[in-house]
């Protein structure tokens, strides 16, 4: 290094880099995150809190774990990003209730002991004991919701196929809608209004007799709150989304012809 002229020359070499010699190659090594052992540990505890699971899964007073899924549902769907209509959060809440409340002694196919929610709840209790002292509407509707949406998924389904004359899918396409459906709301995944209406909601007014409504809700307001959601939200389907909408205005007259069956008055006229 030295200054010329007011300017510091500095001169460097390039050292050529030396290739290290092949290490030796790193044994193989595996790490159980999950043992046997371990595996018959949780079974255990399951089983341990099966009797009580089982009297907190008996079916209760609807209306009360209805509305406590009217407060948990739209919290659950604004957190992915898909804000609800009032009418669509009241037919989820419907059906989510329903799942619980009325498919084991409704639906021939339907046995608590088998449900996703049902093991669900075994395992949460299992984690956490001092669950089984809090509210039961409250460690259904937040504690097992995740297993309660996707059984009620797939009964949505075949309700809805039921009633009308749309083809929605065989059993495993209907499967794997409902893990397309849970990896969303898991937060994988870009939100879609269908997953809102199929087959939730319109599973959700198919049933929507069957489930008592809350204090003060009257059997015309879930149906008017619809209409209200589809004046909104029609505008931003297209395709498979007017198949949907369509069902939905079908189940809806339906609704509303059972209605005026049962000479329940609209509250206007």
């Amino acid at each position: 290094m030295e200054r010329i002229d007011g300017h510091l020359t500095v001169y460097f070499d390039l050292v050529p880099k030396n290739i290290p010699g092949h290490p030796d190659p790193l044994p193989p090594r595996y790490e159980s995150l999950w043992t046997q052992e371990e595996f018959r540990q949780e079974v255990k505890l399951v089983r341990k809190y099966f009797d009580d699971a089982i009297e907190i899964a008996k079916p209760g007073p609807t209306a009360m774990l209805y509305s406590s899924f009217l407060n948990v549902v739209p919290e659950k769907f604004a957190v992915r990003e898909m804000p609800l209509h009032p009418g669509e959060t009241m037919a989820i809440a419907k059906m989510l209730s329903y799942t619980v409340e009325d498919a084991p002694g409704r639906e021939p196919d339907v046995r608590i002991e088998e449900t996703r929610w049902f093991r669900s709840m075994c395992q949460v209790m299992a984690a956490d004991p001092e669950l089984r002292d809090i509210e039961r509407s409250e460690l259904i509707s937040k504690h097992v919701f995740e297993g309660i949406l996707y059984e009620a998924i797939l009964l949505a389904f075949k309700i809805v196929r039921s009633r009308v004359r749309e083809n929605l899918g065989d059993r495993e396409e209907q499967i794997n809608y409902a893990n397309r459906f849970m990896k969303w709301f898991g937060g994988h995944g870009e939100a879609d209004l269908t997953y809102v209406y199929l087959p939730l909601v319109l599973g959700g007014i198919a049933i929507a007799r069957t489930v008592r409504g809350g204090f003060g809700e009257n059997p015309w307001d879930i149906v008017d709150e619809l209409e209200e959601a589809y004046n909104g939200r029609r505008r931003l389907v297209s395709g498979e989304g007017e198949v949907v909408f369509n069902i939905l205005l079908h189940l809806m007259e339906d609704y509303r012809a059972k209605l005026r069956a049962s000479r329940i008055e609209h509250p206007e006229r």
